[in-house]
């Protein structure tokens, strides 16, 4: 059935890459009746998705689809059949490797599951077939009964809207994420490059030890010992718990009812949109940004109380006006974005601390004199920006914005004033004196 509502090109684009990850497979002239456009058109849209990083590929003759990287995570080198079994039987021979698999099944649907339908997805992993055999089906039924008895899945008894018992991840069930080996390599090679006691390496080690106790529920297995001082290094059990329930939402194609309580501690509910979902590792919380009514708001997620489904779209998830956005945010913010030159005393430590701050940024720019370094970029967030650079001491000058200048200078003073009271605590006794 054709699409009669008119789209924009933005949101036209969303909308095939929604079709795409929502269907295994599709074929190009399903797309062009689905949208009502023309076949030139529809390989402008899939070489524009292409370019953004989406990795769209043909599987045959004008049938397409959105590759998921490592597909199959057990994977068997060997040709013969035989061997193929002996060599899966080996690999998830422990009950607590077949129960994760099907938490990560469960995990990347955002719908309830069928029994069948969740064996068939297990056994294509598996086997890469979704027919089980006797003994694979036998080991799946228990590790879902075990997850069922350890209340990290839902079961669902079939009614009027639902014609068969299916499955959901509970709030109690672990967050699963996955990331791309290649990413991953990247990270660590990145990590070594730097010296052991750049700033940058104390950061990674950090990282590294807050995933380490983390995934072993607090006890580390690192070989150095360390203290934590502060706030927790963990997300908040709530937080998790809402994270858990905002994945069983369809929120990247339907916009949602969201309650929440706000910074003054009301309790507001409001018709989201979600833009992007982001992680703040200096705050130690995750955040909705997005739209309600057409004004950008960010949504903290300790501070969610329940979602909602709707049945209306969502065309702004992941479009380019978010992930611009997010390139321009120096921290968690929606302000306009604002244009800074500042300069830098050209010393090792701070070329280097600068240099790396130019890395991450993708529309800084970074110009060198004798004596100076000139940073330019656009940023969302001045206020933390500002605190960021107050770090480097006489070391830095804000040439614009005027904004930012001003709270460098009004934090210079008042540091002044401090040292003042401090050491001259007359001055500022005869100053009270003489106010009356």
């Amino acid at each position: 059935m054709k699409v009669k509502k008119e789209y924009s090109k933005e949101e036209r684009r969303n909308q095939i890459l929604t079709y795409l990850r929502n269907h295994e497979t599709v074929h190009r002239t399903k797309l062009m009746e689905q949208f009502s456009i023309t076949k030139a058109t529809l390989s402008t849209d899939l070489k524009a998705l292409k370019a953004l990083g989406n990795p769209i590929e043909t599987v045959s003759c004008g049938v397409i689809r959105l590759a998921i990287p490592n597909k199959k995570p057990f994977e068997s080198i060997s040709e013969s059949p035989s061997d193929c079994i002996r060599e899966i039987l080996a690999t998830i021979s422990g009950k607590t490797i077949r129960q994760w698999l099907i938490l990560y099944l469960l995990n990347q649907s955002t719908v309830p599951l069928s029994r069948n339908r969740l064996e068939r997805k297990y056994s294509t992993i598996v086997l890469g077939d979704e027919n089980s055999p006797a003994f694979l089906h036998c080991a799946f039924q228990k590790a879902l009964h075990a997850l069922v008895e350890s209340g990290f899945v839902e079961y669902l008894r079939h009614n009027n809207e639902r014609p068969h018992d299916t499955y959901r991840l509970s709030t109690q069930a672990p967050v699963i994420w996955t990331i791309n080996s290649t990413v991953l390599e990247q990270f660590y090679e990145k990590q070594i490059l730097y010296h052991q006691t750049t700033p940058v390496q104390l950061t990674f080690k950090n990282f590294e030890r807050k995933v380490d106790f983390f995934v072993n529920n607090g006890i580390s297995q690192s070989e150095t010992p360390y203290y934590t001082h502060g706030r927790s290094n963990l997300l908040p059990v709530e937080e998790k718990q809402i994270l858990i329930q905002l994945q069983m939402q369809p929120y990247q194609t339907n916009q949602l009812h969201v309650c929440f309580r706000s910074g003054k501690g009301d309790v507001e509910s409001v018709l989201f949109c979600t833009g992007l979902c982001v992680y703040s590792m200096d705050k130690n919380h995750f955040y909705l940004l997005g739209e309600t009514s057409g004004k950008k708001i960010i949504l903290r997620m300790d501070r969610i109380l329940s979602f909602k489904p709707t049945e209306e779209t969502n065309y702004i998830y992941r479009s380019q006006e978010y992930q611009q956005i997010y390139d321009e945010m120096f921290s968690i913010s929606i302000d306009d974005p604002v244009h800074v030159r500042i300069r830098f005393q050209r010393i090792y430590w701070i070329e280097k601390k600068v240099e790396l701050l130019k890395s991450m940024r993708k529309k800084a720019t970074l110009t060198s004199t004798e004596k100076e370094l000139v940073y330019e970029d656009t940023i969302r967030g001045l206020q933390d920006f500002a605190g960021y650079l107050r770090r480097f001491g006489r070391s830095v000058i804000v040439d614009e914005p005027a904004d930012l200048k001003e709270k460098m200078i009004f934090s210079a003073q008042r540091t002044i004033s401090r040292y003042e009271e401090i050491l001259y605590p007359s001055k500022k006794e005869n100053s009270t004196t003489n106010e009356f």
